[in-house]
């Protein structure tokens, strides 16, 4: 019974993480789109470094670099794009990534 509870209880803080993921991540491209680089970069901050998944997405890296970017913050930037470098899985991502160097 206790494992049960445990693993219903882990199910659901996994799927609440998931969603607080998805949630600041679409804001964060959202407030990145209207320019609202300081909103941007709060929520898409939050989607890469208080989640699981946003640790290892590389959009939310990605994202997140294009507000320093344009705020400007230069060395935050590329300390970002840096750890999205890793996370490219696919062409489209790399070629992504070097669009911003």
């Amino acid at each position: 019974l206790g494992l049960l509870f445990f693993a219903l209880v882990f199910g659901l803080i996994s799927q609440a993480s998931a969603q607080d993921f998805v949630q600041s991540y679409e804001r964060g491209k959202l407030m990145l789109n209207q320019k609202l680089y300081f909103d941007a970069i709060k929520e898409l901050h939050k989607a890469v470094y208080s989640t699981e998944q946003g640790k290892g997405h590389f959009g939310a890296h990605y994202f997140l670099a294009k507000a320093y970017y344009w705020l400007p913050d230069i060395q935050k930037a590329m300390k970002v794009l840096e750890a999205a470098k890793s996370l490219a899985k696919n062409e489209r991502q790399q070629e992504a990534h070097k669009k911003l160097l």
